[in-house]
């Protein structure tokens, strides 16, 4: 896909805002996108399976390999850091529960979990966690598809950009509900990888060749 020269220059300045803003947090989001989404893809089951099916679709859909490269960032190692950082405790007598024993503790809430935890929140009727889990599991469904769209030449350059960019902003915004209901304590980082990535990469993405007659129909 060629991109215009005057667009190439945003992918690398948000994925500049987005580093500086992980490193404000330290190493933990980083451990999160990492450490923690690599060890929840090989003990939870119903996760390690999603994983050898995508991997599986890398390998087997050449076409499509960048894009579905994006959707495994997207899906397993995007969502949100969740830090808690260590409470001073001076009493004598073991913390009381909410306080952490850890030096620190970090979750990421990923679609892949969302995908699993949607059906266990239906049960409980518990709507408004059902809608937040689903508007990122939407949010890391829509990356890969604007990239196969690119892939088969059905939106050009800008528009794929601009649709990163507002779903990139997408997963920026849905801190918000989270703030409302955690607490001052807890520290929440967006990890859009992989927005990021297809927002940097979408000059490598390949765009299918057009037929000398789909050519002299258009015109």
């Amino acid at each position: 896909m060629d991109v215009p020269n005057e667009l190439r220059w945003i992918g690398p300045i948000f994925g500049g805002i987005y580093l500086i803003l992980w490193l404000t947090r330290g190493l933990t989001p980083f451990l999160a996108m990492t450490v923690f989404s690599i060890g929840i893809m090989m003990i939870v089951p119903q996760i390690l399976v999603q994983v050898i099916v995508i991997v599986v679709f890398l390998i087997v859909a050449k076409r499509y390999r960048i894009a579905s490269l994006i959707f495994f960032l997207s899906y397993f190692c995007s969502g949100i850091s969740i830090q808690q950082p260590p409470i001073y405790y001076p009493g004598p007598e073991p913390p009381p529960p909410g306080v952490p024993l850890s030096p620190l503790s970090i979750l990421m809430i990923t679609p892949a979990m969302a995908a699993i935890n949607i059906i266990l929140f239906f049960q409980l009727s518990y709507l408004p966690t059902v809608a937040w889990l689903l508007f990122i599991l939407i949010l890391a469904l829509l990356t890969p598809i604007i990239s196969g769209l690119v892939v088969n030449n059905r939106i050009d350059a800008g528009r794929a950009i601009l649709f990163y960019l507002i779903i990139t902003v997408g997963w920026t915004f849905s801190v918000i509900p989270l703030y409302i209901y955690s607490g001052t304590m807890i520290i929440l980082t967006p990890i859009p990888l992989g927005p990021l990535v297809a927002l940097n990469t979408l000059s490598l993405i390949p765009s299918a060749d057009i037929e000398p007659s789909e050519e002299l129909s258009s015109n």
